[in-house]
């Protein structure tokens, strides 16, 4: 894995000193180390933990970070511009970095945000291995619901079978809902019992090979126990599963994301939920299991590119009575979009 050539920088200097960017761009992971991307030269500065495995490295100049090394390198290189992301350099380095290079024009850089937004084909077929492991493993927690069993009980029945079947690490804490607790989209997973005629989602994600899945479900529990308000779960549940199903349809290469949003926000307000509505559509996922870009009708002018991964995610919730969301892992491609939680 070398990726440095996505980022086509043609002048100044790109610098990142974030663990997940540096695995992405050169495939090593490390705790700490700096590296600076030029037009034809590539320099990763990394302590003596690493320095060893690093130096294998093809394509790019590899030096033990001793004391002032970096400093000594920069001042002799002098760049006149300098790309980095604002959201991942923290404040002390962006002052130590002034000083060191007084002279250059520092610019806040969404680079890496839309290198790594487009996936190349082993990072799809990774992230394909991850969802499909994440959706067996929804199936087994789904199939643990009993009367008396707690939402940390079946969270705990999923993360026991991904990790037996292969997962990493979990994308992030799995969230299990029961009965009003779903009307909260980042419920905190409790010791709330399961009881007969109760709705429950279930929002879990897996990491395989490094890589992120997410997918959310939901499901009436002995719906025969309540069918008053199994009914009307069912007619909320419908209204969800056709906004995604309208937003699906959308999410074809040359596309707008925006457009996908506005459509899901255009039935709420024909279906009068509009108000029940309380997050964006989507976002990108990857190594990380949020990136680039959030799929909202707020941010305009984002296409849809090939091998693009993201989430589409509605979901409508009733205070005091239930939350219900569908969401899968999407990829684009040129037969359309294709699930990869499945």
């Amino acid at each position: 894995m070398y990726r440095i050539p996505k980022l086509d920088i043609t002048e100044g200097m790109f610098y990142t000193d974030h663990p997940t960017d540096i695995y992405y761009l050169i495939g090593k992971k490390v705790s700490a180390g700096t590296l600076l991307v030029f037009p034809n030269l590539a320099v990763f500065f990394v302590d003596a933990r690493y320095i060893d495995a690093c130096k294998s490295i093809d394509g790019i100049e590899v030096r033990l970070a001793e004391k002032d090394a970096l400093e000594t390198f920069l001042k002799k290189r002098a760049p006149h511009t300098v790309l980095m992301d604002g959201k991942t350099v923290t404040m002390d380095r962006y002052k130590q970095l002034k000083e060191m290079l007084p002279k250059a024009k520092f610019i806040s850089s969404s680079l890496m945000d839309k290198t790594r937004a487009v996936k190349d084909d082993n990072e799809v077929r990774k992230m394909t291995i991850a969802g499909a492991l994440n959706f067996a493993g929804h199936k087994h927690a789904f199939s643990k619901l009993k009367e008396g069993i707690t939402e940390k009980e079946v969270a705990w029945e999923y993360e026991k079978y991904v990790r037996t079947k292969g997962g990493e690490c979990l994308s992030f804490e799995t969230i299990v809902a029961f009965g009003e607790n779903s009307a909260h989209p980042h419920h905190h997973t409790g010791y709330k019992k399961l009881e007969k005629g109760m709705p429950v989602l279930l929002d879990c994600g897996v990491t395989v090979d490094s890589y992120t899945s997410d997918m959310t479900r939901c499901t009436f529990f002995e719906k025969e126990k309540n069918p008053e308000d199994y009914a009307l779960w069912k007619q909320h549940f419908d209204l969800v599963k056709e906004s995604y199903d309208r937003a699906f349809e959308r999410a074809l290469i040359g596309e707008v994301f925006s457009s996908l949003d506005e459509i899901v926000q255009e039935y709420a307000i024909e279906k009068k939920v509009a108000k029940q509505v309380r997050h964006s559509l989507g976002h990108g996922l990857g190594l990380d299991i949020h990136e680039w870009p959030r799929l909202s009708h707020l941010v305009k002018d984002i296409i849809i590119e090939k091998n693009m991964v993201f989430t589409i995610e509605p979901g409508l919730y009733f205070e005091g009575k239930w939350g219900i969301r569908y969401e899968n892992t999407i990829v684009a491609s040129h037969t359309g979009p294709l699930v990869l939680s499945c």
